[in-house]
């Protein structure tokens, strides 16, 4: 340990990890948390794979119709993959005019390319329909858990009070548990982002997972249990209602879906505006007052975290407002702030499909059509 973690940059003056290891309130060690964290995000995996989606989600989205079978790719073309690959379905116009001319093509069928290889190489909706449903059973299960770990321990009360003791922490199973299945939820997360085809928001998610696990370890290192858990909690139990809204949406029933978006911004505010800072932020800035030591690289590397964590809170807060006030003054479904606008919206499927063409006895047909108005409509959450 002292070998991989330096003393000086993780503990306040005066400790070692020697007097950690030795102390009867320091009752658990990083490597055992890393190692269950792992164990848990492969048993989340197997669970998910061959139990929660193939047995559940799947014949109910089946049965609710969601559309399972994916758009097919457009033809081969070198020159517009890279232009895809680049700059996905919305290039800029001049790079668009540049290839369009290059490959001999009109800038309408060039941009009927870009959709279709964005539209093939996204997941299903039945895929999107399973993997909502997945992180949605999660999440309330593992808020259920949460109660039971946490809210009879003091400092959830009084965030004040997981400092007094520092950096000797009893540690009670249920609340390592908790803090290992999160963890090992975001391994899962992970590996699955790794392994499936590439997200459109491949990087934010990945830098997302990265960073909650990270997180995780450096409070079990210095010993900031208390402020892990808080934080957890109040960042997961949230997005039950975020991920019934785009299942909802992915099912056809807006009605529904809006009334959950509406529910996880109320939730979203009370949580990570207002109980965040005074659950987690201010009681770590208070931190070296409580303990009576001088501030050390390892909390300040705590402190930093939770600032940027509450300003990223409140930079999505703006979206999802902006995103509620359109659904209160005009017809269009509410939309999750935090995801990318890569992904093409509902009229861009529908006009890829309009303007896709025809195959009939092996010649190619362009058929014209007149787009059908449709009142605003943009991606469900």
């Amino acid at each position: 340990m002292n070998r991989t973690w330096n003393e000086k940059f993780w503990l306040p003056d005066g400790y070692t990890w020697a007097r950690l290891a030795t102390h009867q309130e320091s009752n658990y060690n990083l490597q055992d948390y890393v190692a269950y964290s792992i164990f848990v995000g492969f048993a989340l995996l197997f669970a998910r794979n061959y139990f929660i989606i193939p047995l559940i989600l799947q014949p109910l989205g089946l049965k609710l119709k969601i559309r399972s079978k994916p758009y097919q790719p457009p033809s081969n073309n070198d020159e517009l993959e890279i232009l895809y690959k680049v700059n996905r379905a919305r290039p800029p116009r001049k790079k668009l005019e540049e290839t369009a001319e290059r490959v001999g093509l009109s800038e309408r069928r060039v941009e009927r390319w870009l959709r279709r290889k964005a539209l093939s190489m996204q997941m299903t909706t039945l895929e999107k329909f399973n993997d909502c449903g997945y992180q949605a059973i999660f999440y309330s299960f593992f808020t259920l858990y949460g109660l039971y770990a946490i809210v009879s321990k003091d400092f959830f009360w009084l965030p004040e009070k997981g400092w007094e003791r520092y950096p000797f922490f009893y540690m009670t199973s249920d609340l390592w548990w908790y803090c290992v299945i999160d963890c090992g939820f975001y391994v899962t997360q992970t590996f699955l982002l790794l392994t499936q085809d590439r997200r459109h928001d491949f990087y934010q998610m990945l830098i997302h997972h990265v960073t909650c696990v990270f997180v995780g370890v450096a409070c079990m290192t210095i010993r900031a249990v208390p402020l892990l858990a808080l934080g957890i909690f109040l960042h997961e139990f949230g997005d039950i209602p975020l991920c019934l809204a785009k299942m909802f949406s992915y099912a056809g029933k807006n009605t529904y879906s809006d009334i959950f978006g509406v529910t996880f911004a109320v939730l979203w505010v009370c949580s990570r505006i207002i109980a965040y800072p005074l659950w987690v932020l201010f009681p770590v800035y208070k931190a070296t007052a409580i303990i009576g030591v001088k501030l050390w690289f390892g909390l300040f590397v705590s402190q930093f975290l939770s600032t940027v964590f509450f300003i990223l809170n409140i930079l999505w807060t703006f979206e999802i407002v902006q995103s509620l006030k359109r659904k209160l003054t005009t017809n269009a479904h509410m939309t999750d702030g935090r995801s990318s606008q890569e992904e093409l919206s509902d009229s861009d499927k529908e006009q890829t499909i309009i303007d896709a063409p025809k195959f009939t006895e092996n010649k190619l047909h362009l058929v014209r059509r007149v787009p059908v108005q449709q009142s605003t409509v943009s991606r469900g959450w």
